[in-house]
């Protein structure tokens, strides 16, 4: 099932790059733009000569038939699909409610979307303003456009926003389902609920380990200049984290293990910040 969840997610993360962003001006010609729209455009083709008058709102219309079929899905595989991993603590639906797989789905796609925005804000607020004009941070400033004044005031303040926004959301998804009975009749405090966005947070680490991974290796392949000036779509995403080290001058020969020292620094921050919030979450639990 988690295949098919990453496969859902993904496309619905490209329908929500349709939905945020209309495609017109400069941004319609951006190529991870365009890539979404690409993957996106056979199934909108088809809603809007089935629904004309959809008009914009058609990715909107396809994201809320991604979710019921999710839901759909959930249903058709059981009891083992009844469990929501998340952060410090799991969420196990009621089977006896019908209702179940679609509210499922709906914290799925909840925290699917914090993760997304919540990434594309930390990676402009790692980034300086004058550094932030490549294709992916054009695409990332064109998606939040919604939060244009809180990133000129301070790029670092929209993560702070995102973060109180889910936390406040995820604890009202709990209240609502366990008064539909959809949860077990437990107690979820809104610092519980900052604890898990917190960790969220936090996993959003593995995203960053994993994208400098894949840059390193494709630096040693002969495909011409991946770390140059303009540099490639995942210099964007890495170079900031990476960039502190290179001032260490960890290169050894033809080796940079600038790449290494910055994974090892985000595992080590990501295991000490997952015990101290786990600690707090134990805390938490005893009030």
């Amino acid at each position: 099932m988690s295949l098919i969840e990453l496969a859902l997610g993904f496309y619905f993360a490209c329908l929500l790059v349709r939905a945020l962003i209309p495609d017109e001006g400069q941004t319609a010609f951006n190529p991870l733009y365009r890539a979404a729209a690409s993957v996106t455009r056979p199934a909108l083709d088809r809603l809007l000569r089935a629904f004309p008058r959809a008009g914009r709102s058609g990715p909107v219309l396809l994201m809320a038939i991604v979710v019921l079929g999710q839901g759909l899905l959930y249903l058709l595989s059981g009891p083992p699909a009844r469990r929501f991993d998340l952060p410090l603590r799991d969420w196990i639906f009621v089977g006896s409610s019908p209702l179940w797989p679609w509210a499922k789905t709906l914290a799925f796609y909840l925290v699917l979307l914090f993760r997304l925005l919540a990434f594309a804000a930390v990676v402009l607020a790692l980034k300086r303003p004058e550094d932030a004009y490549d294709q992916l941070s054009r695409l990332f400033r064109a998606a939040l456009s919604w939060a244009q004044r809180v990133l000129d005031q301070n790029r670092f303040a929209l993560p702070v926003l995102l973060f109180a926004v889910f936390s406040a959301a995820l604890a009202a998804f709990w209240k609502g389902f366990m008064a539909l009975g959809l949860v077990p009749d437990e107690k979820m405090l809104a610092a519980q609920a900052g604890l898990i966005a917190a960790a969220l947070l936090v996993s959003l680490s593995s995203a960053f380990v994993w994208l400098i991974v894949i840059h390193a290796l494709l630096s040693w392949l002969p495909l011409g200049n991946w770390s140059g000036p303009r540099g490639d779509w995942l210099a964007p995403l890495t170079e900031p984290l990476v960039a502190p080290f290179r001032r260490w001058n960890l290169r050894f020969g033809s080796w940079d293990l600038s790449p290494l020292a910055a994974i090892v620094a985000l595992m080590l921050g990501r295991r000490l910040a997952m015990i101290l919030l786990d600690s707090l979450w134990r805390g938490a639990m005893r009030i």
